[in-house]
């Protein structure tokens, strides 16, 4: 009896986790579109700026941890180790841009950190080449 209760337990933990990257994700783009208005068109490097890429950066933090959901991309035990793999690095490679953003705000270096916020929109374009906005993934990763 424990042991099937763990099991469900386990399931209904997996597929919180799935669920919630997506959502992560979504709060993190309007989290960063926001961090983005506020350094490029108000050049404001205060504290509020910095509480803003302290939450973008928990959000990432938080995707790191989560699993997405592979099945629609493929049902390869392979594949899918190669492309969880690309995803946890992509999601580490960001959350260290993003704390590294965190630093260059705490020494209100403009410049520091639109050069930053430049590195985050390409590690949302190479995360996007492979999981697309709305559920659409990429097959593109699996033509090599």
């Amino acid at each position: 009896m424990i042991k099937i209760l763990l099991l469900l337990s386990t399931v209904s933990f997996a597929e919180i986790q799935e669920s919630n990257v997506r959502e992560l994700m979504s709060k993190a783009g309007e989290t960063f579109n926001a961090l983005q208005k506020a350094v490029i068109v108000n050049k404001d490097l205060s504290e509020k700026t910095f509480e803003l890429n302290r939450k973008l950066t928990e959000l990432f933090e938080l995707a790191l941890s989560s699993t997405p959901n592979l099945d629609d991309i493929t049902k390869d035990p392979k594949k899918r180790d190669e492309l969880l793999a690309a995803y946890k690095e992509i999601m580490a490679d960001t959350v260290n841009v993003s704390l590294a953003t965190e630093q260059s705000i705490l020494e209100k270096n403009l410049e520091k950190t639109k050069t930053n916020l430049t590195k985050l929109k390409e590690k949302r374009t190479q995360g996007h080449d492979i999981f697309k906005p709305q559920g659409e993934y990429s097959n593109e990763y699996y033509r090599h």
